[in-house]
Parts: structure tokens; C-alpha cells; sequence
């Protein structure tokens, strides 16, 4: 498709490739409702995403034929915008749909700001009121798309990193002593843990892998079970009883402490810390 258009009070006769138009606003369009849903923590079918790209794509590949001032232009664009927020979703009332329609136009201008510097920085032009891009070969989209999957891999690697340091601040070293061996365990303080016996003592929530480690070296054999109660099953529990426990970081120590055994194996630490263990 060619189209003339006045740059710097000059007159540009450029070759607008269709499909590196409708790729670029599909992929782009696709990207600000995703992260716009993303931020609003919206729960919206891919479909429905993808339909609210379309229309934003389509008029994207009719815009430049459009021969209209400025003003009128930022005023279709904005109605297209709110048409492509009304797709998405049921609102419960104005404010909440007024509230995605903002946040929707937040992200529009942070990936123009970022479409523009990638242009500036491979030499494209950008024509002013329509967007329209001069001597850009490829699709920006492509370049925006491998920017947002360096950037989806950082926010994965700080969000790893953010996890590992939570769990860290709250594992403690504990000694527990049974038979006559002690044994060294990364205990993890796990707030949800109510358990408690029928004597009203709390009880900590053994790993299943450690459990055997003890049974190896202890000769250690159930002798009694632990009814644990969830919302949908009932379990019983392999329980024994240890014959001293050492919170080792807090100088906390307990004679006799009573266990239960996971039924699966946990992969950071060896057992689950009921918070009343510190009372």
C-alpha cells in the first residue's frame, strides 16, 4: 500500500507494508491488555484478549487512510481504546471500568515511549499524528516481543530469588535428640500449623524423606497415629515422640516434643514448625 503523507513540510511517498502493520499492532495490542490485565489482576479469557486486540488491530490498518485532524483522530483512538476495555469483561460499575480504560491508556503510552526510543535507536521515523513508521525494515513488534521476554525472565528471577529469601528468614536450626542420636534439622516456621495432640502439645510436621533417615539410624517404629483434618480429607498420621527438641537459634529447648509424618518429602527444609512451639 502507498500513501503520501507531509513530514517536516515535506512530502513522504512511502510503501506502507500491511502485514508488518497488522503484526506489529496485533502483538502489541495483545501485550498492553495482557499487562493491563496483569496489573488489575483481571481473570479474562485469551480469547476474549485476542478479540480486543483484533479490533484495535483493524483499526490500525484503516487509520492511516484517514484523513482528519488531530484532535478528532486522539478522539477515535480513545473510543476504539474504551471499545477494546468494554470486550474484556462484565464491570461491576462505571468506576471499575473507567479505572481499566486509565490503566489501559498508562501502558499504551510506557510501550509507545519504548516503540519510539527502539525506532530512534535504529534509525526509523516516526510521522507525528498518525504513528506512522518511515524506513523501519521489520516489525517493531518483534523487538518489543524480545524485550518482554527479558523482561518476563528478570520478574521470574526476582520473584525466585524474593521466594528463597522469605523462606530463609524463616527456617531454624533445630537438634533433636531420640535414642540416644541427635539429629540437625532445617525447620521451616510454618504459621498455618495448628496441630496439636491429645495432651494439647504442638506438633511438628516431619518430612517424609527425613522421617526415613531417622527410622535407619533409630530402628524408630510407629507406635501411635495422628487424625489430621482438612476440608475435603482425613488422614492419619504416622506421630512419635522425640525425647528433647533445641531450637538452636532461639536457645529454646523442649523435653519431650511430639512429630507427625508428612506423607509427602519437602525440598527446602526438613520439617514444618508449629508457632506454638515458641510459647
Amino acid at each position: 500500500m502507498t500513501d503520501k503523507k507531509p513530514y517536516n513540510n515535506k512530502i513522504y511517498l512511502m510503501e506502507v507494508y500491511i502485514e508488518y502493520v497488522i503484526i506489529d499492532n496485533l502483538i502489541i495490542d495483545l501485550i498492553i491488555l495482557f499487562i493491563t490485565a496483569k496489573i488489575l489482576k483481571l481473570k479474562i479469557k485469551k480469547r476474549i484478549i485476542f478479540l480486543s486486540a483484533i479490533i484495535g488491530t483493524a483499526f490500525a490498518v484503516v487509520m492511516p487512510l484517514i484523513s482528519i485532524n488531530f484532535y478528532l483522530l486522539t478522539l477515535l483512538k480513545l473510543i476504539v481504546g474504551f471499545l477494546m476495555i468494554i470486550i474484556l469483561k462484565s464491570y461491576a460499575n462505571f468506576l471499575e471500568m473507567t479505572a481499566t480504560f486509565l490503566v489501559l491508556i498508562m501502558v499504551t503510552f510506557m510501550l509507545g515511549g519504548v516503540c519510539y526510543s527502539i525506532l530512534s535507536l535504529s534509525g526509523g521515523v516516526v510521522h507525528p499524528q498518525n504513528l506512522i513508521i518511515f524506513g523501519f525494515e521489520s516489525p517493531i513488534s518483534i523487538f518489543l516481543l524480545i524485550i518482554c521476554f527479558f523482561v518476563f525472565l528478570f520478574l521470574k528471577i526476582l520473584n525466585f530469588i524474593q521466594h528463597k529469601t522469605a523462606i530463609t528468614t524463616y527456617i531454624y536450626k533445630i537438634k533433636i535428640s531420640i535414642n540416644n542420636k541427635e539429629f540437625e534439622l532445617n525447620a521451616l516456621l510454618d504459621t498455618a500449623n495448628e496441630l496439636f495432640d491429645e495432651n494439647n502439645r504442638p506438633v511438628i510436621v516431619l518430612s517424609q524423606n527425613y522421617y526415613k533417615k531417622i527410622v535407619n539410624s533409630t530402628n524408630l517404629k510407629p507406635t501411635e497415629y495422628l487424625q489430621v483434618h482438612s476440608v475435603t480429607t482425613l488422614a492419619n498420621l504416622i506421630a512419635f515422640e522425640v525425647d528433647s527438641l533445641e531450637i538452636m537459634d532461639k536457645n529454646i529447648k523442649k523435653m519431650p516434643a511430639k512429630f507427625a509424618v508428612s506423607q509427602v518429602s519437602f525440598e527446602n527444609y526438613d520439617c514444618l514448625l508449629n508457632k506454638a512451639i515458641f510459647y
